[in-house]
């Protein structure tokens, strides 16, 4: 057996177990979202600048075409990224700005902004961050005693 003959059959059998999904690649679960497409880790930079991941709970894939990623923010709310032919197009409380313009990018943003208020995460609720003021204070009302709820007699 020569040394092409064996490189042919080695490619053989490799493409073989590839169909059968016997043959796993290294670290390609492992990977995140902005690691398999830096674009949008660049999107969201344009967007919240390179501290996103303080803002950002988790990234999906939700569709392939037109590919569309929804961005979960730690406040529970979600955007969504919506890769055009042109560039990208956020979707923000049902509004799609096109990040292709600068007045598109603009409005993103504060929209964005406004989101990222709406509400808290129980890790930062709990530690008092925010504009979130403490419960009021009560104070307790007395009770009328027996004499005062019953009618004199007489009446």
């Amino acid at each position: 057996m020569t040394t092409e003959e064996l490189k042919q059959r080695i490619k053989a059998v490799i493409k073989a177990k590839l169909k059968r999904g016997e043959v796993d690649i290294p670290g390609e679960g492992e990977r995140t979202i902005p690691e398999k497409f830096p674009t949008v880790e660049e999107t969201l930079i344009q967007l919240m600048t390179d501290q996103y991941p303080l803002f950002v709970e988790d990234i999906f894939w939700v569709a392939p075409k037109p590919t569309t990623f929804r961005i979960l923010l730690k406040n529970d709310q979600a955007v969504f990224l919506i890769k055009t032919g042109k560039g990208w197009t956020v979707e923000i409380e049902g509004k799609k700005y096109d990040l292709a313009t600068i007045q598109g990018e603009q409005r993103a943003c504060e929209a964005l902004s406004r989101v990222l208020r709406y509400g808290q995460t129980k890790q930062t609720a709990s530690k008092g961050v925010g504009d979130q003021l403490p419960p009021p204070e009560e104070t307790p009302t007395e009770e009328p005693s027996a004499e005062e709820t019953t009618p004199p007699p007489g009446i």
